[in-house]
């Protein structure tokens, strides 16, 4: 028996006949780029970005406006839950460091780098 994955699904191909089954657990991972914003009154001089944005059981679009609400507002969209932490990552004997937003709501989450 052969299978293989398609968006969600394993295919089972037995003796020709395709048979479905679901992969229960199975989380679309996807980069989404980044979102940016200009503060406004500041004559086009503070800027605020979410990068390097992953979205995980939601579409980019959907993880856009999230991060883009919480550019804008200060605070994620209503039903959305913000939460942030700093990572440290260590390359070449440097320390890089890393600030990082979350938003959750279920099973969604989004994921960006915090730059300003």
């Amino acid at each position: 028996m052969r299978g293989f994955a398609l968006r969600g699904l394993v295919v089972m191909a037995v003796a020709g006949s395709p048979a479905f089954a679901s992969t229960a657990g199975a989380s679309a991972r996807l980069a989404c780029a980044s979102v940016s914003h200009t503060v406004a009154h500041t004559g086009g001089r503070a800027h605020a970005a979410l990068n390097n944005l992953i979205a995980v059981d939601v579409s980019c679009t959907t993880a856009r406006s999230v991060a883009r609400t919480f550019l804008v507002s200060g605070k994620p969209p209503p039903h959305w839950h913000a939460s942030s932490k700093t990572l440290v990552t260590h390359t070449g004997g440097q320390a890089n460091t890393v600030s990082q937003e979350t938003f959750t709501r279920g099973s969604a989450r989004v994921t960006g780098d915090i730059a300003n």
